[in-house]
């Protein structure tokens, strides 16, 4: 019997709903055949859900749910700098880097996700000529840096020829005590091409320069760490042997950018031409509050 079909009170529903269709709609009865209706219902039996016999479910990877979960933003040009009471884990995905805490489903996604974030960088160069544990001792050792106290987020201006920047310091206040534990981050925050800061802290730009763009916000490597200055670069991108990059900051408030335009210059080259580079500087760097 065909009826022997029916397994569930929704079954003889779905075959009410088709009867009705035929009697309503006698012109369409051959669209459907009973054949095919049996099939569903049979289907609807066994548990189905509107998929068809051996279609596979696409399930998202670990990398990808790890990234969603970041909410990596997508443009980093911005110059606005986040509130006082931004955690740290905001200021770095503000600058486009991302941390887990957690593994996600059992598996450890940290390299995965750090690949993201890379981008075009040289990892294997970077880390033969970065410090990767600092602790910013000129920042602790400086007066300019270091008053009323050593704030856990410090914020710089520095004035260049024509460049003004920000850069956020994220410290450990002890600079011994969970130094494994929790690192140091120096991060590009803000970059003014063809500006100068006043007096009063606003900001002034030659509108009748070139136009240059902005660097976007991003992590800078750490490549001398001392109680008078503190040398600093961008990442080196794939392709060159070197930064393009280079500043420092001096425990009297002094600043130094170089350019390496051509990734010809390393970093030894910096440390071993500073005194006399810094000597001609007149350029600062002041503590924003």
């Amino acid at each position: 019997m065909f009826f022997n079909n029916f397994k569930s009170k929704s079954h003889y529903v779905v075959f009410c709903l088709y009867l009705l269709l035929i009697i309503t709609h006698p012109f369409k009865a051959n669209s459907i055949p009973i054949g095919g209706i049996t099939k569903i219902i049979k289907g609807l039996g066994k548990g189905t859900d509107l998929i068809s016999p051996g279609s596979k479910m696409v399930k998202p990877s670990v990398t990808d749910e790890a990234i969603k979960k970041l909410e990596i933003p997508n443009e980093l040009n911005t110059n606005t700098l986040l509130k006082k009471d931004a955690t740290r884990d905001e200021i770095l995905n503000s600058h486009g880097i991302g941390k887990i805490d957690k593994a996600l489903d059992g598996q450890n996604v940290v390299d995965a996700v750090s690949d993201k974030f890379t981008g075009d960088s040289d990892e294997e160069i970077i880390n033969t000529i970065r410090i990767a544990l600092w602790t910013g001792r000129v920042f602790r050792s400086s007066n300019v840096f270091n008053q009323p106290e050593l704030e856990e987020r410090l914020i710089i201006q520095c004035q260049a020829d024509d460049d003004l920047f920000t850069f956020t310091a994220l410290l450990n206040k002890n600079d011994n005590e969970n130094l494994q534990e929790q690192k140091n981050w120096f991060l590009l925050s803000q970059h003014f091409p063809n500006s100068k800061l006043t007096i009063d802290g606003s900001i002034i730009r030659n509108q009748n320069a070139n136009n240059v763009k902005s660097l976007p916000k991003q992590e800078l490597i750490i490549l001398e760490d001392t109680d008078e200055y503190i040398i600093f670069s961008n990442k080196v991108a794939k392709g060159q042997n070197y930064p393009t990059k280079y500043f420092a900051i001096f425990v009297d408030g002094k600043f130094l950018y170089l350019e390496n335009s051509q990734g010809t210059e390393s970093p030894d080259y910096i440390k071993n031409t500073l005194d006399t580079k810094i000597s001609k500087s007149k350029h600062m760097c002041v503590k924003k509050v």
